[in-house]
């Protein structure tokens, strides 16, 4: 199973409509700009439109157009150490062998609101360094396809029907709006239809 929206509920907002939009023709656009872009960036640092800079470490990884698991968990743990550094936040990262995807718990120890920190520019560099094209193009690459996905949604839908809530389809939206109403309803049914489809 790919790497689906609500793998993850404690990914910031801005995560979760990636995820979301992970098999869209936009997405799989992005992921094509970045091995354009590879092949100026990585010599010259060059910055394209707003976001779309990509450091020296990501075109490395994404030179050969695939990104292996042993480079998205580097990645992540460069982006974790970088982050602690950075604001001092404490970053747990985690993989999930069912969804083929990374998590994130950000912790402050000084009890600072620890996401306002993470989205901070200090944070968002940490992203733009290490993890923010490579992430994108791993969930591409594990994620199955939009079929698939558009099954899966639906089914996730169904779930939270059954369980009494007035879901009305299964577009990016509509979803959004669930994980952040119901997030706990909405993680129960997506490991049910996840579960499910592994055949666990």
């Amino acid at each position: 199973m790919g790497a689906r929206v609500g793998a993850d509920l404690w990914l910031d907002r801005r995560m979760m409509l990636d995820r979301l939009g992970t098999r869209s023709p936009v997405v799989a656009l992005a992921v094509l700009m970045v091995v354009v872009v590879v092949g100026c960036s990585a010599q010259d640092g060059a910055v394209g439109s707003p976001g779309s800079y990509l450091s020296p470490y990501q075109a490395a990884i994404l030179q050969d157009g695939l990104v292996t698991f042993d480079e998205m968990d580097a990645a992540v743990h460069e982006y974790a150490a970088c982050v602690g550094s950075a604001t001092g936040v404490e970053v747990d990262v985690s993989f999930s062998m069912k969804s083929r995807a990374f998590s994130y718990l950000f912790v402050d120890p000084l009890g600072r609101d620890a996401e306002s920190l993470v989205n901070s520019p200090e944070g968002e560099a940490c992203s733009q360094e290490f993890k923010s094209f490579v992430e994108l193009a791993w969930a591409d690459q594990e994620g199955g396809s939009e079929i698939d996905d558009q099954t899966f949604y639906a089914a996730v839908a169904d779930c939270m029907r059954i369980k009494g809530f007035n879901v009305q389809g299964s577009d990016a939206a509509t979803l959004d709006y669930w994980i952040d109403q119901e997030p706990d309803a909405y993680e129960d049914c997506w490991n049910t239809v996840a579960f499910s489809e592994s055949g666990s």
